[in-house]
Parts: structure tokens; sequence; C-alpha cells
């Protein structure tokens, strides 16, 4: 799950990854903006895969769907 502030929570099968979205939005500083939205573009391309290869499994974007 991916909140409001970028935060991460993910679970694959017994093991769990947390990061901030501090964290994750930390190397696009150097970056620029057109890269980050490029791999969120990806990342959310990706997650629609995940989900059509793994039956049961959700990603869910809160954020975007408050919107």
């Amino acid at each position: 799950m991916v909140n409001s502030r970028g935060d991460v929570k993910a679970r694959v099968g017994t093991t769990s990854y947390n990061w901030s979205g501090a964290q994750a939005r930390a190397p696009y500083a150097l970056a620029g903006p057109e890269l980050e939205k490029s791999v969120r573009d990806w990342t959310r391309s990706q997650s629609e895969n995940l989900k059509s290869a793994i039956p049961g499994s959700d990603v869910l974007w809160p954020a975007e769907q408050a919107r």
C-alpha cells in the first residue's frame, strides 16, 4: 500500500517491506520530476501486471483514490 505521504508497506509471503515517502523521493532531488513521474508510471503498470500474474494480490493507491 502506498499511503497519502508516499510511505510504502508491502508484504510478500511472510516478509514485510517498509519505506518512507521521503526515502523513496530522495533520489529524485537530483534526477528531477520528469524521472519521478516516469518511474511512478512504470511502477503503476507493473503493479497491474502483478495482479494479473498472482491471483489474490492487490496493490492499493489510496492517496490517488481519494482524489
